[in-house]
């Protein structure tokens, strides 16, 4: 394998002048994920093309409402649908600059709107779920997934996906429908690919779950990218835009990983014959 890439140097080699096209499980995994990378890629690149693509955009959830996350009516999903987007677009407005970023909605049903549980014992509320665990509706969702992966697969792009550490069930479904649209026999893939570390969750697995992820990437060739983030102003521009989601976990977990990686975010560019 070869030696790890470190600094925003070769990450603009790997993207050249391609577009960056970034798979979001939700409203605010961009900024969790990349904040770094987009800082850096905008300092640089000012005019790079940038699509953030949501995908489980019909979402009830709202951070400590129990009792409204279980109302799945048009109301509540216009309420939280439209303050998640109006949340997100406001961040990402701050980071990268209005009206310089397409933005598209998948459509899909985030997973409290599928009224999966919520996984117990943890500092964060969300539903785990491995690829054993899908039903009727998540393979069908998958197989959407993965079809839309196989068209952008095809451009001259930069992919990112999230590597659905701590088994978030819609990182899992993202994850799994990108790799199925790579390893498609006969697929043709211009697009580089490249799946981030999820956060705050990497900076709260606990070792069962970061060996977890060690075998996930043992399966696929890949190299190690960090890129500098400064884990204080991530944190302050999530906490302000994203007020219905955000708790004190996700400062713990941004900081904690960061501290780890002596003030990096970490990607895996995956290597041939995953992209060519």
């Amino acid at each position: 394998m070869p030696p790890a890439i470190n600094g925003v140097e070769t990450m603009l080699d790997v993207i050249g002048n391609r577009e960056l096209i970034f798979l979001s499980p939700h409203y605010d995994d961009v900024p969790f994920i990349w904040h770094g990378l987009l800082t850096q890629v905008r300092s640089a690149c000012p005019k790079m093309a940038i699509r953030i693509v949501n995908v489980f955009s019909r979402s009830v959830y709202q951070a400590h409402d129990d009792q409204g996350n279980r109302q799945i009516t048009m109301k509540r999903l216009q309420f939280a649908s439209g303050v998640r987007l109006l949340e997100d677009l406001c961040c990402l407005d701050d980071m990268l600059g209005r009206y310089s970023y397409r933005y598209e909605l998948l459509g899909e049903d985030e997973c409290i709107t599928r009224q999966k549980p919520l996984k117990e014992g943890e500092a964060m509320e969300f539903p785990a779920g491995t690829p054993a665990d899908f039903d009727v509706v998540d393979r069908a969702i998958l197989q959407r997934l993965t079809d839309y992966c196989r068209t952008i697969l095809a451009s001259d792009s930069v992919v990112f996906g999230p590597l659905g550490i701590k088994n978030h069930i819609d990182h899992v479904l993202v994850r799994e429908a990108l790799l199925a649209a790579v390893r498609t026999p006969g697929q043709t893939i211009n697009a580089r690919v490249v799946f981030g570390e999820d956060l705050p969750y990497m900076g709260l697995a606990n070792d069962a779950e970061r060996r977890e992820t060690e075998a996930i990437l043992a399966q696929l060739p890949h190299t190690p990218i960090d890129i500098p983030v400064d884990a204080v102003a991530k944190c302050e521009v999530s906490f302000r835009h994203y007020v219905s989601q955000v708790e004190e976990s996700y400062r713990t977990g941004v900081v904690t990983r960061a501290r780890e990686l002596q003030g990096h975010e970490r990607s895996y560019l995956l290597h041939p014959p995953h992209w060519k």
